[in-house]
């Protein structure tokens, strides 16, 4: 059985989102990456690899641990090894493309059709999906839209007042904006035409107030 090598990419929602080989993230997403490059070794297991942006980094992160009377594993590498089953924090064209540069063998990558797969099952569209099949369990609510175009989005607003609009993919705490028919702007009308024509569609949620 080969032995894993973990890459932690925090810049994958926004990979899927743009879903080009060529994908840059933003600078401060990029740091991030890179100094928190050694998170995987809280997961991984003796014997796999953690690919790492600074080994002096890691090393002395895992003496602070040590010291501190925790015990992540131990083991990193650069991920210069082969024969290893790739194991980032997602998969995306842009990790693929990126870890094919660095010389890793196509195989150990997912193909098109599955990267395909992944942005589909990853998008908040999905939500549509699952809360139309629980709308039957007793003590479930809950409703989400998608809209394609401003029009569509001006309706729902209009329609449930305090809103929630989220981009299809988006970071870690990025991409959603709370809106009501009062709070309506140009900025926002600015926000909501880039995330549908830059990804097709947008989210909307109404704004639940639990009592």
């Amino acid at each position: 059985m080969a032995s894993k090598l973990y890459l932690f990419n925090p810049e994958h929602d926004m990979a899927l989102a743009n879903f080009t080989p060529y994908y840059q993230p933003p600078q401060e997403i990029v740091r991030m990456g890179e100094d928190l490059s050694y998170l995987p070794l809280w997961y991984a297991c003796p014997g796999e690899e953690v690919m790492v942006a600074d080994r002096e980094l890691a090393g002395r992160y895992l003496h602070e641990c040590s010291v501190s009377g925790l015990s992540p594993s131990g083991v990193y590498a650069t991920g210069q090894k082969t024969g290893l089953e790739l194991s980032p924090w997602g998969w995306d064209p842009a990790v693929v493309h990126r870890l094919q540069e660095r010389g890793v063998a196509v195989d150990n990558c997912p193909d098109v059709s599955a990267l395909e797969q992944i942005r589909y099952l990853s998008g908040r569209q999905r939500c549509v999906d699952v809360l139309s099949q629980m709308q039957s369990v007793a003590g479930c609510c809950g409703r989400a839209v998608v809209c394609s175009s401003l029009d569509e989005v001006h309706e729902f607003v209009d329609a449930v007042g305090e809103t929630v609009l989220k981009s299809p993919w988006s970071g870690s705490g990025r991409g959603l904006l709370r809106v009501s028919p009062q709070t309506w702007s140009t900025n926002v009308e600015g926000w909501v035409a880039r995330v549908i024509r830059t990804q097709g569609g947008i989210m909307g949620e109404p704004l639940y107030r639990w009592i």
